[in-house]
């Protein structure tokens, strides 16, 4: 008679009895080293519940990010990211207000799968409701890692769409602030965004101002200073009168000197003019 299977592989049983068998010697192994097999098995994702990720060290978690993101298709990094990496990193950071350096690692491997990355992390964490600080942290992988200008494209006309929230515009002015060739299509989203916030915006909480916070001002004059010379005239006076009617004592007055000071979209630019006759 062979050895019985325990209780808690019952409500499993479509999971294939070898597999079965092969998670019960990856138990025996190293939290470093269990993860290593899974990817590669057809019923990877209830074999890995059954590892108890939210159990697995610092060092464990850096480890599986790594061979997911190396073996995986997008698809699958996504989940992997979202139901592993991402509850992780907030547990992390709400007990210590501050990261673990294997869980910012495992976020800087993440981001070899942009895509995977922005719907596996990013989307989740703004959908879900996240706080600034959780936000700063993943900004901050996001401002020192290269990322495809397609991705990044595609999080920026994301973003656009949502109400206003202090994450929101921390991670609008991070990738704004990388300086990407973006599309007009995009440019155009990020301006009615701006703009349609500047109108419907209104505070949360009793006590507070109905004045637009910081974060948003800020967001505003990094777009201003990296796009400005790509905005039409009529989104400039649109953006002009946004400012007019939201102003900033000290941010205000540098928003309305880029746009007044920059070329309009199609025009020739100073620094290639001044290329070509270099050349």
């Amino acid at each position: 008679m062979g050895p019985k299977t325990p209780l808690r592989y019952k409500k499993y049983n479509k999971i294939d009895q070898s597999q079965i068998q092969l998670w019960g010697l990856t138990q025996r192994w190293s939290k470093r080293t269990r993860n290593w097999v899974i990817p590669t098995l057809s019923a990877w994702a209830r074999i890995l519940a059954l590892t108890e990720p939210e159990n697995w060290s610092p060092h464990a978690c850096r480890a599986a990010t790594r061979i997911f993101i190396s073996t995986m298709k997008p698809p699958q990094a996504q989940l992997f990211l979202s139901v592993v990496l991402l509850d992780a990193i907030r547990e992390d950071i709400q007990e210590h207000k501050k990261l673990n350096v294997q869980y910012y690692e495992a976020l800087k491997r993440a981001l070899y799968k942009p895509g995977a990355f922005f719907k596996g992390i990013i989307f989740p964490m703004l959908d879900q409701g996240c706080t600034l600080k959780e936000a700063a942290v993943v900004a901050s992988i996001l401002a020192k890692v290269k990322i495809p200008v397609l991705h990044a494209s595609a999080a920026l006309l994301r973003i656009a769409e949502m109400d206003y929230t202090g994450p929101n515009s921390l991670f609008i002015r991070v990738l704004v602030d990388k300086k990407f060739e973006l599309p007009y299509k995009v440019v155009d989203a990020l301006v009615f965004h701006f703009i349609r916030l500047s109108n419907t915006y209104k505070a949360r909480n009793r006590g507070e101002s109905d004045r637009l916070p910081v974060l948003w001002h800020q967001s505003l004059l990094v777009f201003v200073q990296r796009y400005g010379s790509d905005l039409t005239p009529d989104q400039k006076d649109a953006l002009l009168d946004v400012v007019r009617a939201t102003p900033h004592a000290q941010i205000s007055p540098e928003i309305r000197r880029e746009l007044v000071n920059s070329v309009v979209r199609g025009a020739p630019r100073d620094d290639v003019s001044e290329d070509f006759e270099m050349a």
